[in-house]
């Protein structure tokens, strides 16, 4: 259940950084600019990514235990 959860989270972040770069496209294409707009949606990639980055790490340490739960059963 905790590798579910954890791969969800990898998605959700990822798909908000999709959101937000395109948010902050549709921001800088508008006139006027709407900088500060811009702005909170770069910051917001940033902290998604930094999101994603965590979960990929917590997901690898799953798979690292699932593995090396597989190998003791042997074959």
């Amino acid at each position: 259940m905790e590798l579910v959860r954890t791969y969800t989270a990898v998605v959700n972040a990822i798909t908000a950084n999709v959101l937000n770069a395109q948010a902050g496209s549709e921001w800088l294409s508008a006139e006027p600019q709407n900088l500060e707009e811009v702005r909170r949606s770069l910051n917001s990639i940033a902290d998604d990514g930094m999101r994603a980055g965590e979960a990929l790490v917590r997901l690898r340490s799953l798979m690292e235990k699932v593995s090396i739960v597989d190998g003791a059963r042997g074959p």
